[in-house]
């Protein structure tokens, strides 16, 4: 059954379906100050449910429909916007500086290439 059928049926039976990022936790982390890197999206759960009970006292639940005024209550909603900001530059310039390292890698072997004859 595809999605969006999956989604109207649960809504017609009174459930209330929210779509979320495999890992969305990584985002609310940076309220809590850091955006760690991690790769497997059920570890991030697992982990931001220990440190979102360490900052607020109560259970992580993805399906909490408070969760975003308690995480604003215990976290800092500009220190999170300015992490994530922080962290898309580095991803771009991590990106940037790849792209630069592969072109110089080609223009590299095109110049020895030249040197040694070689089409």
């Amino acid at each position: 059954m595809p999605t969006d059928e999956i989604i109207k049926e649960a809504e017609d039976k009174g459930i209330q379906v929210g779509w979320s990022n495999p890992c969305f936790e990584i985002w609310m982390y940076a309220y809590f100050g850091f955006m760690p890197a991690i790769q497997d999206s059920w570890t991030c759960c697992s982990d931001f449910g220990r440190v979102y009970e360490a900052k607020t006292g109560q259970k992580y639940s993805k399906a909490d429909e408070q969760m975003y005024g308690k995480i604003c209550k215990a976290g800092d909603e500009e220190k999170a916007i300015q992490i994530a900001q922080q962290k898309q530059c580095k991803r771009e310039g991590d990106f940037i500086r790849e792209l630069i390292m592969q072109l110089e890698r080609k223009c590299l072997l095109t110049y020895i290439r030249i040197i040694i004859g070689y089409p």
